[in-house]
C-alpha cells in the first residue's frame, strides 16, 4: 500500500545548486507535487540537513529554465566508506 500522499513522476533530469562552490550537480530522479528526491555529491558540510534551505537551478527539456527555492525535509548519507574530499 502507497503511504504517499502524491502520486511520484519518475524523472531523470540533471540540476545545479546555486550558491555553492563545488560539486553542484545533483541529480533528480523524481518529482510529485509536494517534493522531489535528488541524488547529490558526498559533502562534509551540513548543507542537506533537514529545515536546511537550498535553491536549485533545473532546466527542463523545452529549454526553460526553473529557479526553484527547496526546503529540505530529510536527508541520507549512502556514501561509500572511504571517500576522500
Amino acid at each position: 500500500m502507497e503511504r504517499r500522499g502524491a502520486k511520484r513522476l519518475v524523472v531523470n533530469l540533471k540540476a545545479e545548486r546555486l550558491s555553492c562552490t563545488k560539486n553542484c550537480s545533483v541529480f533528480i530522479e523524481n518529482l510529485s507535487d509536494t517534493g522531489i528526491y535528488m541524488i547529490t555529491a558526498p559533502s562534509k558540510n551540513k548543507d542537506y540537513e533537514p529545515g536546511g534551505r537550498l535553491l536549485l537551478k533545473l532546466e527542463l527539456a523545452t529549454g526553460r529554465t526553473l529557479n526553484l527555492q527547496c526546503n529540505v525535509k530529510w536527508s541520507f548519507d549512502n556514501s561509500p566508506e572511504e571517500v576522500v574530499f
